[in-house]
């Protein structure tokens, strides 16, 4: 999804407090509920999670041992999921020592919330207005 349709699905819908952002960036439930789950597991591991241990969460995703009676394929959640929040910049790959290693890392982006929002009806907007 490109950043001008996420602007303009974001303006069609009444922001509040309460808005999650899985539901701004993907259209289905299956794709949210998978983000909203991968979003969790990454806050248990502070945070950050080497490319093996995502394609570990891949598969335990795929064979529903995350979530008791929720599956999602791996191969959807690399290309829906993971990708989208990558490309939109809510995590980055990196190479970082981890674990004892240098290791492909990737990170959630955490920046803090300054107190002026940037102008315009823009995605970046309503990124702000939802954190704020």
């Amino acid at each position: 999804m490109r950043v001008d349709h996420l602007a303009r699905k974001a303006r069609l819908e009444a922001l509040s407090e309460k808005t999650d952002v899985s539901t701004l960036l993907f259209d289905y439930e299956k794709p949210r509920r998978a983000c909203r789950i991968f979003l969790d597991w990454l806050k248990e591991n502070d945070g950050r999670a080497s490319k093996r241990e995502i394609s570990q969460f891949g598969y335990e995703l795929q064979q529903g041992k995350i979530v008791e009676g929720f599956k999602y394929s791996r191969k959807s959640f690399y290309r829906t999921v993971l990708r989208r929040l990558v490309d939109l910049g809510f995590i980055e790959l990196y190479k970082g020592y981890y674990k004892g290693r240098w290791r492909w890392v990737y990170a959630a982006i955490i920046q803090p919330i300054p107190l002026r929002g940037p102008g315009g009806r823009n995605f970046y907007n309503m990124a702000w207005q939802i954190c704020n």
